[in-house]
């Protein structure tokens, strides 16, 4: 089967790489296996189950993905990245991935976020600029962007690129608008004990005057009884 170029790797706490295939197996079976398990530690330990090994979960501090070298030079192994899980299950299916896909491009920014990475890449390097170009000139980049995709979907690699693009673009932009609903909030509370503040001053300037003085008004001086803050200077 073309692609059987990848490993699944434990890297215990003191760096130590072990091989959990003894042969290499293709990114999209990769995946098929890993996305049954619910996070990092229950893949762990089923790996440590199954193979019958004297260790705990604990003796290891992540999971990672290497492909085999495709040069002359045997011993250079490449990380690919980490395992995908329950949660992304929806990569396997190409359909879906490509229906979001298509729904995100019109988004500028994504756009624009997503071609930048495949300008380094020498066969995708012209139609990235090209699609980067007529977004930044405010033209219509649609035409391009399909035959982009096109070229990336014809490999599972491809998809699964593509798929953990928008899931990051996603995740970013719910971190700022997390950040901005908490920044909403924060000056709300502030505008909320302002007003508390001046409620107080008005009742006590209208029924208990006597209890006031000119210091509680520093903040407030347009509403302030004294002459000093009426005073024009």
């Amino acid at each position: 089967m073309r692609g059987e170029h990848y490993y699944l790797v434990l890297i215990g706490k003191d760096g130590t790489k072990y091989k959990v295939f003894s042969k290499p197996i293709t990114l999209r079976t990769m995946d098929e296996r890993t996305t049954k398990y619910e996070n990092k530690k229950e893949l762990i330990s089923t790996i440590l189950q199954n193979k019958k090994l004297d260790m705990k979960v604990s003796d290891f501090k992540n999971v990672e993905i290497w492909m085999e070298p495709t040069t002359k030079d045997k011993s250079t192994y490449k990380k690919e990245g980490i395992p995908l899980y329950k949660k992304d299950s929806s990569v396997l299916n190409i359909d879906s991935v490509m229906a979001k896909f298509e729904a995100m491009i019109f988004d500028r920014n994504f756009a624009l976020q997503f071609v930048k990475k495949y300008k380094n890449v020498k066969n995708f390097k012209p139609i990235a600029e090209g699609i980067e170009a007529l977004i930044k000139n405010n033209e219509d980049y649609s035409e391009l962007m399909q035959t982009f995709a096109e070229k990336l979907f014809k490999t599972y690699k491809g998809v699964r690129n593509i798929y953990l693009s928008m899931k990051n673009y996603e995740k970013t932009k719910d971190k700022k608008r997390s950040s901005s609903k908490d920044e909403t909030s924060s000056r709300q509370v502030e505008i909320d004990e302002n007003e508390i503040i001046e409620d107080r001053l008005r009742y006590l300037k209208e029924y208990e005057r006597e209890l006031l003085d000119i210091e509680d008004f520093n903040h407030h001086k347009d509403l302030s009884c004294f002459d000093e803050h009426r005073r024009i200077k």
